[in-house]
């Protein structure tokens, strides 16, 4: 729903490390390096995929391209 989309907090997406080693992957989002399990303005990183990472926000999974931000207004 647009209500759960504007809950999501800005996301600015400038990082994207990806390994196939299991616990190596990271992101960084507002500054701050995270792995797998991780959170970050109340967001959990769930996945880290080779071009992209899985969040989840108030128990709803959603996808950000590799260095794609999210801007909420």
């Amino acid at each position: 729903s647009q209500q759960a989309k504007d809950a999501i907090p800005t996301l600015m997406y400038r990082r994207h490390d990806y390994s196939e080693v299991a616990g190596q992957s990271s992101v960084v989002i507002n500054g701050t390096s995270v792995r797998v399990g991780g959170n970050v303005a109340g967001v959990r990183v769930d996945e880290i995929l080779p071009g992209s990472v899985v969040l989840s926000h108030q128990g709803r999974q959603f996808r950000l391209r590799a260095l794609n931000s999210r801007v909420n207004l």
